[in-house]
């Protein structure tokens, strides 16, 4: 959702005059509207009912007609998950103003769609993910499992999510770790050698030793060396130790032992 950004950005500085307790005022009721809003915004009845004894009735810092108008701006980018309250609204300022466009409410499966498919949700979800290629699989799989629905946004939103499929893989498909392009396959068999079968921190030791090798640059990222190598374990278990073993001087002593036996193991 983009609305509380929106919100936050709402009677910014730049209008003048500029009245700071003003504005923090009038983003709070904002705030406070679409959080009410949320839990309620699938079903048509509740909506109505909220928008005649709350919203109308709302004590406001603001004017009935100023904040309808506030909630139409904040909600326009969102107004498909919001259809209800936006038709309400428009439909009110309608009245009001005779200048407003009228707002037809798709159907309810549409709605239900924009809500559990937000494009803003959707990245945040994958961006926090420690396997986006999974994750972004498994958004794409449930919503092709709407096989009723044919609607416009539910092209959007699958479009994207294949276009954002389509990057991961070619990210991941990359050797740019390695330092020696020339010597590509010998030095994949040798990080075969050293990662496979590895998880957490000795994974991350056997990674710091190849980039002390000078066999790849930096250390790669989990996502990545899943999908080149037969690495075990989570995300978490070995990033939580990545970069940690830059300075063998600080190792404790038995992940000195560990990384000088990876070591001697290149050696022969």
């Amino acid at each position: 959702m983009r609305v509380f950004e929106r919100i936050n950005s709402y009677y910014g500085p730049e209008l003048q005059p500029y009245d700071a307790e003003f504005a923090s005022s009038v983003q709070k009721e904002l705030h406070d509207i679409v959080c009410k809003l949320i839990p309620i915004r699938d079903n048509k009845e509740k909506t109505e009912e909220y928008f005649n004894n709350v919203i109308r009735k709302y004590s406001s810092c603001l004017e009935i007609v100023e904040l309808i108008q506030a909630l139409l701006i904040v909600l326009k980018e969102d107004k498909l998950s919001f259809s209800y309250i936006y038709y309400y609204m428009s439909d009110w300022a309608q009245g009001a103003f005779n200048n407003v466009p009228m707002y037809k409410y798709p159907t309810q499966k549409e709605i239900e769609y924009a809500i559990n498919f937000d494009l803003e949700d959707i990245e945040k979800i994958v961006k926090k993910s420690e396997k986006p290629i999974e994750t972004i699989t498994a958004i794409l799989d449930k919503s092709k499992s709407n096989i009723t629905l044919d609607c416009p946004y539910k092209n959007e939103v699958e479009k994207y999510l294949k276009s954002l499929l389509k990057t991961y893989n070619n990210e991941v498909s990359k050797t740019d770790f390695l330092t020696r392009h020339d010597k590509e396959e010998e030095d994949m068999k040798t990080l075969h050698r050293l990662f496979d079968g590895k998880k957490g921190k000795v994974l991350a030791i056997a990674v710091q030793v190849a980039v002390d090798k000078h066999i790849i640059a930096k250390s790669p990222s989990f996502e990545k060396l899943k999908a080149h190598f037969n690495v075990i374990g989570s995300h978490s278990a070995y990033e939580q130790y990545q970069g940690e073993f830059s300075d063998i001087k600080m190792m404790k002593p038995k992940d000195r032992e560990t990384y000088l036996s990876i070591w001697d193991s290149l050696e022969g």
